[in-house]
């Protein structure tokens, strides 16, 4: 099985060779991926392998992480991820974890990983389940688990057409830690064995409740030149068009609103200079962060196209619009980090992602969900109207965040178990 997959893989690169060639300023870490490569040396003692795919996921880790050390002092812990903005976020939040790029699934890549890490424990964040890492990690008897696993419903139908061979390799991973009890029973319908499965809730409503730096709030303050009578409406991990549709809104807001204020945070920073020229057509400045442009007082919008920095924006927020929701495309973005700071969250009707907690907190009353332009600027404006009234939709919001935590804990306690004893 082992070198077919390999074939398929080599003949795909050599397709889209013309492809990679074109965005390699923006796949800086595939060569290096392709042979396994970028490795750090193996810690002393037992050691745990934890894998983000990408910037959630390694934002994630960052809880889980905190939790695990202090659960299991004995045990050494390695982080990887397989995307460049992964990376650079490991690097910064993970530095002390030896980050390190995630093999690509040739099997002599992830044998020399394997070999170097020599892990007691693979941890994969939510996803990137490739079928040579699986099938040679379960060879090894390397134990394997996911942790805070979803399944949208749409993953589930594609999923259920290719029954027989995502059965095989789901029942590869030894322990599935997962969001909600139909992510559970979603599993099972693919053929994954019940008691490998445990509704531990999501790490994201742990992470969500804790406190971002002062000093980082306050440095983005003072770059946003922030006045304390200003309202600002941050709009965060965008996809096209919402970068467009939100700042139209905004231009129609402002007339009613003059101190309302825009941040963007595209979930793509390399579309910093696309989201930019829309701007400045409809007549905002908009200066970019990324670029060093320093905002003027009452700068109307700001353009905040670097990773890192949503997490703190939204302590700043008066009002929050979490993208990938309106493409139909991305599935949603995180909605707990804003809910958790009392904001009353907006969003589009594609959010899989998350469709339970948004789903919590539409019924409920703290968020809104808005199906196109003209529902967006009713929302907003409707929150702008009624300041009172979303104080309270925002403290139920914050009270509804606080009252899933645990999951952490629940996930920790999972992974403790199944690292094998001295001599086993």
């Amino acid at each position: 099985m082992a070198w077919l997959l390999n074939g398929i893989y080599a003949l795909g690169i050599v397709l889209i060779t013309p492809w990679l060639l074109a965005r390699a300023h923006r796949r800086k870490l595939f060569p290096t991926r392709l042979v396994g490569g970028g490795l750090p040396d193996r810690p002393p003692g037992k050691v745990v392998w934890f894998h983000g795919v990408s910037v959630g996921e390694i934002i994630l880790l960052e809880t889980l992480l905190r939790e695990f050390t202090l659960t299991r002092p004995d045990v050494s812990c390695v982080v990887s991820s397989s995307t460049d903005t992964g990376m650079a976020e490991a690097k910064k939040r993970h530095a002390a974890f030896y980050p390190f790029p995630f093999p690509f699934d040739f099997s002599f890549s992830v044998n020399r990983a394997l070999d170097t890490i020599q892990p007691s424990l693979i941890v994969l964040a939510e996803s990137e389940l490739w079928p040579n890492f699986l099938g040679i990690v379960h060879r090894r008897r390397i134990p394997l688990a996911v942790i805070n696993g979803r399944m949208s419903p749409k993953s589930l139908r594609r999923w259920q057409r290719f029954r027989f061979f995502v059965g095989s390799l789901l029942q590869k991973v030894d322990r599935w830690g997962v969001q909600q009890p139909d992510h559970a029973a979603a599993l099972a319908s693919l053929g994954v064995p019940p008691d490998r499965i445990l509704v531990t809730g999501s790490v994201k409503f742990d992470h969500a409740s804790q406190s971002v730096e002062g000093q980082k709030i306050q440095t983005l303050r003072e770059y946003l030149k922030l006045l304390d009578s200003d309202q600002l409406w941050v709009v965060g991990s965008t996809q096209p068009p919402e970068e467009r549709i939100c700042i139209e809104v905004f231009q129609k807001l402002r007339i009613d609103f003059p101190k309302l204020r825009l941040a963007i945070v595209p979930r793509d920073p390399t579309r910093g200079a696309e989201v930019a020229t829309f701007s400045k057509s409809l007549g905002f400045a908009c200066p970019r962060l990324s670029l060093g442009e320093q905002p003027l007082w009452g700068e109307p919008i700001t353009l905040l196209d670097t990773i890192g920095e949503l997490g703190t924006l939204w302590n700043l927020a008066n009002f929050a619009y979490v993208g990938g929701s309106l493409d139909g495309k991305r599935g949603g973005q995180n909605m707990i980090e804003p809910a958790a700071l009392g904001l009353v969250p907006l969003f589009g009707p594609h959010v899989w992602n998350f469709q339970a907690i948004a789903n919590a907190l539409v019924q409920g009353g703290m968020a809104d969900r808005v199906n196109d332009h003209d529902e967006l600027l009713s929302a907003l404006r409707n929150q702008l109207n009624h300041p009172e009234q979303q104080k309270i939709r925002g403290n139920k919001a914050r009270q509804f965040v606080a009252s899933q935590k645990g999951a952490t804990k629940r996930t920790v306690d999972m992974l403790s178990k199944m690292i094998p004893e001295e001599g086993k």
